[in-house]
């Protein structure tokens, strides 16, 4: 049995904002990680970073009938706003289409939770995430946070060369 290395204990905080410049278009902020560019592999193991937990909250209060928000959290950065994919790591969208024109529906930050029963989280192999802002229907720009849950995690080099093609 291995000795786990003291982020593996203590998993961190990672906090990222993006600022929508004009209502309603597509926006996305890089989030350079602290992972190391020139990676120190012993023998054929690589370190990468592993998200435990994500949280996504816009600033808004409430949304308007007929108004949408989406935030999305990827791989790589996308001119306009992408399908689902494998470089989609999480997404949520808000809609809310009411029968009156002053029916709104609270808005809560968004959790999603990336690991799984056994404590395995979802593998990161580049060294730049991005977080994406759409709105629909809205008279100002937004901005949103966003918090990652992390924690370095050493793999054999065969999964990080299959996650790296997957996720460029």
């Amino acid at each position: 049995m291995t000795k786990k290395a003291l982020q593996d204990l203590y998993p961190q905080w990672l906090d990222a904002d993006v600022q929508m410049t004009v209502a309603d278009t597509w926006e996305t902020q890089a989030i350079p990680l602290p992972v190391p560019r020139l990676r120190r592999e012993t023998g054929d193991q690589v370190q990468l970073i592993e998200i435990i937990r994500i949280n996504m909250a816009p600033n808004v209060e409430k949304v308007g009938s007929g108004k949408r928000i989406s935030m999305k959290l990827m791989t790589k950065d996308f001119d306009d706003d992408p399908k689902e994919g494998p470089s989609t790591i999480a997404t949520t969208s808000i809609e809310f289409r009411g029968v009156a024109i002053d029916d709104f529906v609270a808005i809560e930050p968004w959790v999603h939770e990336m690991h799984d029963y056994q404590g395995h989280g979802y593998l990161v192999a580049v060294d730049t995430l991005y977080v994406g802002m759409m709105t629909t229907g809205q008279l100002v720009p937004l901005r949103g946070h966003i918090r990652i849950y992390w924690r370095f995690k050493t793999v054999p080099l065969a999964e990080f060369l299959g996650l790296i093609q997957s996720q460029v």
